[in-house]
């Protein structure tokens, strides 16, 4: 059962849904919608429409004759990425929906790392929901209307006259790379479980205060005095900031397991209840 923390969080972020967003002219809340997965499914050159080649994998290329394979063709360094088309597959520089790339219609659910509101990584008209945290969480999907694209400076759906699209390229896997300009968001590449597949990217964001570090890898949260701070990622943790030889540092703090189960930090008390 949620604590009072949790209702407390849950129905503020509910309520800048339905409320907040709308009161400035070009913003406007999204639509929950039905995520559907990205799977990718290799062409088959008998499936009987006459194509004269078709995807094997995301990276390759069948050549079909007569209903038949006669062989593959990869698709190379310049344009990796095999697109299927109604008579024929071409190879591209963009990878297809099913591949890891931008799917209008197709968006997916993210596991939850972070509570609050966060971009589609490809696809900037979707936006997630998290209304709590976990390896078995996913987000709730919202969409916004034709016209505009989430904005994380409003955490908002904005005309797309006043905010531009903005998605996570991934360049190589195993990496990090900022969402935009923003240095709260940012997003890690994990190597695709299909072989040849686009790099996936995993979007994050940091807690108030907090500006996500390239050389650290982490998100550095800024002090302003001494004394504990809510972590408004994940409630179960807080940051406990403090003088060390003369300047202030923050250490990321978990509650601890108290008798009847799990503890979350009290903002309001400064200690996990």
């Amino acid at each position: 059962m949620m604590d009072r923390a949790r209702l407390a969080l849950a129905a503020a972020l509910l309520l800048q849904l339905t409320y907040l967003q709308a009161q400035d002219p070009f913003d406007v809340p999204g639509t929950r919608v039905s995520p559907l997965a990205r799977v990718f499914t290799a062409g088959d050159c008998a499936d009987g429409t006459g194509k004269s080649s078709v995807c094997s994998s995301c990276t390759a290329v069948d050549v079909c004759v007569a209903g038949a394979s006669i062989g593959s063709a990869s698709c190379g360094t310049a344009t990796p990425y095999c697109n299927e088309g109604e008579v024929e597959a071409t190879c591209s520089t963009t990878p297809s929906s099913d591949c890891g790339g931008a799917a209008a219609g197709q968006p997916a659910t993210i596991t939850c790392a972070s509570l609050g509101l966060l971009p589609d990584p490809v696809n900037c008209r979707y936006y997630h929901l998290c209304l709590s945290v976990g390896t078995a969480v996913q987000s709730a999907v919202y969409e916004c209307p034709p016209g505009y694209a989430f904005s994380v400076a409003v955490l908002a759906c904005r005309s797309t006259l006043y905010q531009s699209c903005v998605s996570v390229t991934c360049n190589a896997s195993n990496t990090f790379v900022y969402y935009g300009s923003s240095q709260r968001y940012y997003a890690y590449c994990a190597a695709a479980a299909t072989t040849g597949a686009a790099p996936t990217p995993h979007i994050f964001k940091c807690p108030n205060r907090a500006v996500f570090n390239m050389n650290t890898r982490s998100c550095v949260y800024t002090c302003f005095g001494q004394g504990n701070f809510v972590n408004t990622n994940d409630l179960n943790t807080y940051y406990q900031c403090y003088l060390s030889n003369g300047r202030m540092v923050s250490q990321l703090r978990r509650c601890p397991v108290g008798p009847s189960g799990a503890t979350t930090f009290n903002q309001t008390l400064g200690y996990c209840t």
